[in-house]
């Protein structure tokens, strides 16, 4: 998460996440530089925690018609 502030900051957003959802969030900086290609780990949780809380990666994937790059 420290790369996105990092963008985030360079980019006129200096802002924390605390409190925001992480997916919405990476969505809205790669909207605002532009960017065509999206590079995220994936990584999963158990299926109870999956359930509860969901997950970064299922979000962003719902939330986008960007090209996703993923590696586990």
């Amino acid at each position: 998460m420290g790369g996105l502030l990092r963008t985030s900051r360079h980019h006129g957003r200096d802002r924390s996440l605390w409190g925001k959802d992480p997916a919405t969030e990476l969505l809205k900086t790669c909207e605002n530089i532009g960017a065509s290609l999206l590079v995220i780990g994936a990584y999963s949780h158990s299926h109870e925690t999956e359930m509860l809380f969901g997950g970064n990666t299922e979000r962003i994937v719902d939330k986008t018609e960007m090209p996703i790059l993923m590696a586990h």
